[in-house]
């Protein structure tokens, strides 16, 4: 049979502060997205060495179901991750990655972050 071979897709970004110089806590993703077939992967990497991944899976409809984490419509895709309330990394500095490993057309539109802005703490006196 005629098989095109699979093969990795990478987008990486350099790192960003977010525009905040403080430590942040990631609350939430929303990937806006295009695809119709296959499985992006989404990695973040904190400055500290703390790797998470989340997978969107581009087949789903967003309008076939409202009771999980897709939304928009299919021509206009959201895919929301919330990290669970024990598992929000914080850093400083983050670094995005997407992938995916077939010969599916993709395409990330734009990645948006909710975030907490953690506030630096001041000791004085004696340590």
């Amino acid at each position: 049979t005629d098989k095109e071979p699979a093969f990795l897709s990478l987008w990486s970004t350099g790192k960003t502060t977010m525009g905040v110089e403080n430590p942040k806590r990631i609350k939430e993703f929303q990937i806006y997205y295009a695809g119709t077939e296959g499985t992006l992967t989404i990695t973040f990497i904190t400055d500290n060495g703390t790797v998470r991944t989340f997978d969107i899976d581009l087949s789903v409809s967003p309008s076939a179901s409202k009771t999980d984490a897709y939304f928009g419509t299919d021509d206009n895709k959201i895919f929301q991750f919330v990290p669970a309330f024990t598992d929000q990394p914080v850093a400083r500095q983050w670094q995005f990655a997407v992938s995916e490993t077939g010969t599916e057309q993709w395409k990330v539109k734009r990645i948006v972050a909710r975030t907490g802005i953690e506030p630096y703490t001041v000791r004085q006196g004696d340590l």
